[in-house]
């Protein structure tokens, strides 16, 4: 596989022209019915950041997987399969485990994962740590600081619809919040309810989370929705949707408790590729369109507006760490965001995609040091 993009995006007076190159290879080896070998090799770098590339820029060349499969049917629709070594994974609709397609390098774990697959219900099992991401050659590895486990279990109520149930585990040496930085451990329980029904689709995720912080009770929570209509009888088939999201935020520094959500390991392109701030102490609305202009080909329009849950708590970036100087202020509004996106699937093999985002941040965040910012990008996508 070997997909590129470029993006251009403007945070200060002059854009950044940022060329992004990746480069994957991979060896499906099926020994048997039962016995199925994966390696993943991948190759990425890029030119034009000012200030050199950041840590998800640059890896010339590693292992992106590497797993082994074992397998087994356990009845006449169903068969268990356990994969150890490095992988990806991604559920439900990449809000907390993605693999960060976003970014030039794809989010990989290292560990052990147990899955069931049948008709109408999955169910897998893991026990991973991420991947951390080294510029050199065969220099990746896993993060031993951090920890993460769980069970993502998917009941197929048709064939357009079903419910997912998960809970997710995550243990931290260390994580930073706007009440301090200390270890964490923490547990999330959560439901996605998603289908179609005629004209109308819909995408409902809810999710509680509980663990200590410090000597922090966790008390953390978070709902989103994307639901949408299509006209079909309408020229270009519009569908009109809408996104919005709560994420919960921490009401009081001193009472014993945390309540800031946390995103674990988010899809940050949800709203925008612009990747604008993190899923933390938030209220966003989305009202945007979809044309599908021809065959393969559609264009996505949306306005978003952000508030912070909590004005006790701060506006967290991309990188989930807090902004200093906002937390106690009385707005709590953070900004907006306008955004377009233009999407042909040319052929099995070639995608192309075309973004334009502009984001305007409110006065507290202009005080805190961050401007509006103008992000455009193109990308070609090709797989063999």
């Amino acid at each position: 596989e070997r997909y590129m993009h470029s993006r251009g995006y403007l945070i200060s007076p002059e854009p950044d022209d940022i060329l992004m190159h990746r480069l994957m290879f991979s060896a499906d080896l099926h020994v048997s019915s039962n016995l199925r070998s994966f390696v993943q090799l991948s190759y990425l770098d890029q030119n034009g950041r000012d200030g050199g590339p950041i840590a998800t820029d640059v890896d010339r060349f590693d292992v992106q997987q590497a797993f082994i499969d074992v397998s087994a049917p356990l009845s006449n629709d169903g068969q268990a399969t356990a994969r150890v070594g490095r992988q990806e994974m991604t559920y439900g609709t990449s809000r907390f485990v993605s693999v960060r397609d976003g970014q030039n390098s794809r989010r990989s774990f290292d560990g052990l994962r147990v899955m069931y697959r049948s008709t109408n219900f999955d169910l897998d099992g893991f026990l991973v740590q991420p991947v951390t991401i080294q510029p050199g050659a065969f220099d990746d590895e896993r993060n031993r600081d951090m920890t993460f486990w769980g069970s993502y279990g998917v009941l197929r109520l048709g064939p357009s619809r079903g419910v997912d149930l998960y809970y997710l585990g995550i243990d931290y040496d260390q994580t930073t919040y706007v009440v301090g930085t200390a270890p964490e451990t923490r547990h999330s329980l959560g439901s996605r309810a998603w289908g179609k029904h005629y004209d109308l689709d819909y995408n409902i995720e809810a999710i509680y989370q509980f663990g200590e912080f410090g000597n922090l009770d966790i008390n953390a929570w978070g709902v989103s929705m994307d639901v949408g209509w299509t006209l079909a009888s309408l020229p270009f088939t519009p569908r009109l949707g809408v996104k919005a999201n709560i994420e919960s935020g921490d009401k009081n520094q001193n009472d014993g408790t945390l309540g800031t959500l946390n995103p674990l390991f988010p899809n940050h392109a949800y709203f925008s590729e612009a990747a604008v701030g993190a899923p933390m102490n938030d209220i966003d609305f989305q009202p945007n369109i979809t044309f599908h202009l021809a065959d393969g080909i559609t264009l996505t329009a949306g306005y978003d507006f952000f508030w912070r849950q909590s004005k006790q708590d701060t506006v967290y970036t991309s990188a989930l760490l807090p902004i200093a100087g906002i937390a106690g202020q009385d707005d709590r509004y953070v900004g907006s965001l306008v955004t377009t996106h233009l999407k042909w699937r040319v052929d099995r093999h070639v995608e192309l995609n075309f973004d334009y985002t502009h984001f305007v941040p409110s006065d507290a965040l202009r005080a805190a040091n961050v401007n509006s910012i103008d992000f455009a990008m193109a990308s070609v996508a090709y797989k063999f």
